[in-house]
């Protein structure tokens, strides 16, 4: 999100300020990589990088490791430090960039997918009752015990009630 709402700004700077000369920095290589790919992505990421990509078309990306990322000063603690770390990092981000190879996007790809199920099924076989009171029965046992397994113990069914 953070790199889209860099985009917005970046774009908004281009419009008003008609500035043609435009560096973005990113401490995620993954971001960066998002950025750079071809690759089909999930929806969400998608989405945003469609957005990024159309935003920033002509301006460039570069990676910013995460302590020498001026964004993060504040939420380091040691105050004293900072004027003197705006000077360090300003004359180092010059050096990073990021290689054009596309591991990352790949390691993040390989997430666990789960099928799931949503509809009517059949829970209980009612083949499997000899008689229409022994079904419901079981079914009354049945929705009970999923009530007091979402209740806290004190309302909970128990007993004949």
């Amino acid at each position: 999100m953070a790199a889209v709402i860099g985009a917005r700004l970046a774009h908004h700077l281009q419009t008003t300020l008609t500035c043609s000369n435009i560096t973005l920095w990113s401490d995620s290589q993954i971001v960066l990589q998002w950025i750079k790919t071809t690759k089909t992505l999930k929806r969400f990421v998608s989405n945003r990088i469609n957005e990024i990509k159309k935003l920033t078309d002509n301006c460039e990306w570069k990676y910013c490791p995460t302590n020498y990322n001026p964004a993060d000063l504040l939420s380091r603690g040691d105050k004293s430090k900072h004027p003197k770390a705006f000077i360090e990092i300003n004359t180092a981000l010059s050096v990073f960039t990021v290689d054009d190879k596309e591991p990352l996007v790949d390691e993040e790809s390989k997430t666990c997918e789960n099928d799931i199920q949503f509809g009517i099924d059949r829970i209980i076989d009612i083949n499997n009752y000899g008689s229409y009171k022994k079904l419901l029965r079981v079914s009354a046992f049945v929705q009970r015990i999923i009530h007091n397994c979402r209740t806290v113990k004190s309302l909970r069914n128990v007993g004949d009630r």
